[in-house]
């Protein structure tokens, strides 16, 4: 019998690709995460499609995941790739320019019909041969139909088993480049196992079923090892900025020896950061969600007033703090240490969120705001503003640092949504209904920058 040649490499760049609901980037991320546990160096690039709801099977709606992973620091996601996973002719069509010379392309074969072909705008029924492949290894498993076959005795409708796909690929990619599973495995269990264990059940058995095909297929010729890269021995977590500033606050009162409070209307960013903070009752930590802005600033004077040289932080909208100038007179004139962090995004952006999910494109919810940097300056408070994502950890560390009351005016994206713990089908219809009509009343830029600024959510929804 034939035996697989395991070949160790430095580094190696995968993309995922196909449909926005194939589930690339949940596929990606999980590589990416299983070989950053590994110890490879590691960096991404989620590619999401730049046309608005592309009809499906077309080279306009591709999405796409690339990873670049190796055995030193990998500082950019790679410009070529080593392997294509193509779930449809579309995915393949829109990323032939970015294979390296000899890449391996694994696509579904299942997904190579007229109807597809047509779609991609393919002027032939043979897309390997009309897009010059003769001289890759191409590998083209039923991907779909082996899924289907896996999952037949799961009881999930024909619909949910083939949305376990993507987990066939990801098997297959695991066997290719010797990774573990357990990790995908895990955190299948987390997020589906309490509330649907058959389709937690249903993602892992197509793992599996990807992984063994993988092994033992022929049309591999090697599979393929990477080393962990050298660095610091130490305990390692994946973080995003929300979760990094409440742990910054937790911190800076530790540091400091004093208990932290934190008052906050449930606004993004705010949310994550209150939701976060509520979690460090350990910590000694104490939150209050307030129902108003104006609310959640009193509270974080009530608080002053109650524990003298508590840290007490202030989260606020620019739409609340053009309220309450007064309760800034108050810190000011008792000399309170509250520190307040403002999102300035020049928008009601909760007022402006429930007339779009309502199917209403929004009306006179922009803001003309003034600099509140400025403004807290001439009341007698220490202004600071962060501009830029890689300025907001200077600013903020400078604030809490200095004594007596503190205002941060924080600039952030007028067009980020403030989404909810659960996103309705209604919600998303109500959405869909004015962004279509922004369109046709001549917004559709308004449009393309509502999308481009809330690509990350996509993650979630998949």
């Amino acid at each position: 019998m034939e035996q697989t040649k395991v070949r160790e490499l430095q580094d190696v760049v995968i993309r995922f690709s196909g449909d926005s609901g194939d589930g690339m980037q949940l596929t990606g991320t999980l590589f990416s995460d299983t070989s950053a546990l590994l110890g490879n160096g590691i960096s991404t690039f989620p590619d999401y499609p730049a046309e608005i709801r592309a009809p499906q099977g077309t080279v306009a709606g591709v999405s796409g995941f690339q990873v670049h992973f190796g055995d030193h620091r990998e500082l950019n996601p790679g410009d070529y790739c080593d392997v294509l996973v193509a779930m449809n002719p579309a995915a393949l069509k829109a990323n032939r320019k970015w294979l390296k010379p000899g890449a391996t392309v694994i696509l579904d074969g299942d997904s190579i019909t007229e109807e597809h072909l047509k779609k991609a705008g393919f002027a032939t029924l043979d897309p390997l041969a009309e897009l010059g492949l003769d001289e890759y290894n191409v590998v083209v498993p039923d991907i779909t139909s082996m899924t289907r076959e896996a999952l037949k005795e799961t009881g999930l409708d024909n619909k949910a088993v083939v949305k376990c796909k993507n987990m066939f690929a990801l098997g297959i990619c695991f066997w290719l480049f010797d990774r573990p599973e357990d990790y995908a495995l895990k955190y299948l269990d987390g997020k589906f196992a309490r509330k649907n264990p058959a389709v937690a059940q249903a993602n892992k058995l197509a793992i599996a079923a990807g992984y063994n095909y993988a092994a033992n297929t022929h049309q591999f010729a090697n599979n393929y090892t990477v080393a962990p890269a050298p660095r610091e021995k130490g305990t390692y977590r994946s973080i995003n900025g929300n979760v990094a500033t409440a742990w910054g606050l937790c911190a800076a009162a530790e540091k400091a020896g004093l208990p932290l409070f934190c008052g906050s209307y449930p606004i993004t960013p705010a949310t994550v950061i209150l939701e976060e903070l509520a979690k460090r009752k350990d910590l000694g930590v104490k939150t209050v969600q307030a129902e108003d802005e104006i609310a959640g600033i009193c509270t974080a004077i009530g608080a002053a007033f109650a524990r003298p040289g508590q840290e007490v932080v202030a989260l606020c909208g620019d739409g609340g703090l053009s309220m309450l100038l007064g309760d800034l007179a108050t810190i000011v004139e008792y000399k309170l240490p509250v520190k307040i962090v403002v999102f300035d995004n020049r928008s009601l952006g909760m007022v402006k969120l429930e007339m779009e999910v309502a199917g209403l494109p929004d009306w006179q919810t922009d803001m003309c705001n003034p600099d509140f940097e400025a403004i807290a300056r001439a009341m007698g408070i220490r202004g600071f503003t962060a501009d830029a994502p890689d300025s907001v950890e200077a600013v903020l560390t400078e604030a809490f640092d200095t004594p007596g009351p503190v205002l941060v005016n924080v600039r952030t994206d007028p067009n980020a949504l403030a989404m909810p713990p659960k996103v309705e089908f209604a919600q998303m219809k109500g959405f869909a209904l004015a962004m279509t009509k922004l369109i046709l009343s001549g917004r559709a830029d308004e449009v393309v920058a509502t999308a481009k600024s809330n690509l990350k959510h996509l993650r979630e929804l998949v």
